[in-house]
């Protein structure tokens, strides 16, 4: 804990271009960080999270899946009730989870609160289940703390 969520710029699968900080004071974020390139466990994951939505939106809080590049003929485009972003450059992946090793496929998940405290990161490796239950109790406790 102590680590701030920086505010960083990301263009949304859309094309709209969204900040980190858009959502500050406003809702709970997970950020979902899918390697590079999106490997068999990310579009599952995708998939998984799209139909819990509900689940997460009822804790005040909003998905931002993380891509570094849109694959050609990208999935992401209108099939997420979240944002699917471009971190082109891996500036905000490097922020926050660190230089990934070459090989290593793992997914990172930051659950932060709506004023921008990362309060959990996790790592999920290819081909592990997401931890849906481990972000949505972080998501319930950080509702506890500062319920708006």
């Amino acid at each position: 804990m102590g680590r701030m969520l920086p505010d960083v710029s990301m263009t949304a699968a859309d094309g709209r271009v969204f900040a980190t900080g858009d959502y500050r004071h406003r809702k709970h974020l997970v950020l979902i960080f899918i390697p590079e390139p999106p490997g068999a466990s990310g579009i599952p994951l995708l998939s998984s999270l799209s139909s819990r939505y509900e689940e997460f939106t009822m804790e005040n809080s909003e998905i931002l899946a993380v891509l570094s590049a849109f694959p050609p003929g990208s999935f992401a485009h209108g099939s997420r009730p979240f944002p699917v972003f471009e971190d082109r450059n891996g500036t905000l992946r490097d922020m926050l989870a660190g230089h990934q090793a070459p090989g290593i496929s793992r997914i990172v998940v930051c659950v932060a609160d709506r004023y921008g405290e990362i309060f959990q990161s996790l790592d999920v490796e290819e081909g592990e289940p997401f931890p849906s239950e481990e972000v949505l109790a972080w998501l319930r406790f950080l509702e506890r703390l500062c319920p708006e």
